[in-house]
């Protein structure tokens, strides 16, 4: 990625990324519209009540990535002759341990503190009753779908970051990230119509059209979202720009920064609000979230591009 327009290579890593995702959460889809179709919306509650618990398990696992390592490692082992293994390579290493663990744990905590904030706010919805809940199930389902290009753009912008960076070349890191963060807005913004216009829609791939509060539920989330789908992109590739360039600690901040806002939300907003502060607590946590994750990037850009200057 240290060669070529960085627009191509961004799209190029991102694609099969993209492919796997989709793979992934058309399972997740076609799970949940059985559940709701065959049994029933209150099933469909119950399999959304318990979503946001699996989140936070599996979004540490997300960033330890092990199995993925072991896998890499495989693949290097067979094909990349450079990368192999020598007797001399096998022992510990202080410093390397320490700096993958920095940049390893941080990640790895993101996606759980988010995942918490998550948990309080499905915890507000749950007392809301079946309808609401499985209205909001819905909706992820669609939300958690429409996402996946966002997730694969961003580790795209890691990787292609962490390249140039150690390639020394500052002005690529730069431009890179303004590519991505034009392509990351664009989605953003036609995902967002999407939703806006199309949302009740799609989640009759979960309940039948005779269950029409839930439709309006879910279709009513989904709307909401859609008005700041941009600034969902803005803060994935900000954020993972960050971790790119060696800051996990920093980017962990906008983690934190989600899981408060969605909280308050939950706690604070829902007992006067009802579901519109369902609603409201992602698109509040992604531009509260922003508002920390864009100063800080654009502060280990010029920290980056420092350092590589000497």
């Amino acid at each position: 990625m240290t060669k070529g327009r960085p627009l191509k290579l961004i799209l190029q890593f991102a694609a099969p990324l993209l492919i796997g995702n989709l793979l992934q959460q058309t399972y997740n889809i076609i799970d949940a519209a059985i559940v709701g179709r065959v049994l029933g919306t209150e099933a469909l509650a119950g399999v959304g009540a318990s979503s946001s618990v699996q989140f936070l398990v599996l979004g540490f696992c997300t960033g330890t990535q092990a199995v993925s390592g072991l896998l890499c490692l495989c693949f290097i082992v067979k094909h990349v002759e450079v990368l192999r293994l020598s007797r001399k390579n096998c022992r510990m290493q202080k410093d390397v341990t320490k700096e993958l663990a920095l940049m390893g744990f941080p990640m790895g905590l993101q996606f759980s503190i988010t995942a918490i904030g998550s948990m309080v706010m499905q915890s507000a919805n749950n007392g809301l009753g079946s309808v609401y809940v499985s209205g909001f199930t819905a909706g992820m389902r669609i939300k958690q779908f429409t996402m996946c290009p966002f997730d694969a753009i961003g580790t795209a912008i890691s990787v292609y970051c962490g390249q140039n960076l150690g390639a020394g070349k500052p002005d690529r890191i730069r431009k890179g990230i303004y590519e991505g963060l034009v392509i990351a807005v664009v989605y953003g913004l036609a995902a967002g119509m999407i939703l806006i216009f199309f949302g009740r829609t799609l989640s009759m791939l979960f309940v039948s059209k005779e269950a029409a509060d839930v439709l309006d539920a879910s279709g009513k989330y989904l709307r909401y979202l859609g008005f700041f789908y941009w600034a969902l992109g803005i803060l994935n590739v900000c954020r993972l720009s960050t971790q790119g360039l060696g800051y996990s600690g920093r980017s962990v901040f906008s983690g934190v920064t989600e899981m408060f806002a969605r909280s308050i939300v939950g706690i604070v907003f829902v007992q006067y609000f009802g579901f519109t502060a369902i609603c409201a607590a992602d698109p509040a946590a992604w531009v509260s979230a922003c508002f920390y994750i864009i100063p800080t990037c654009l502060f280990c850009v010029k920290r980056a591009s420092e350092r590589l200057k000497g």
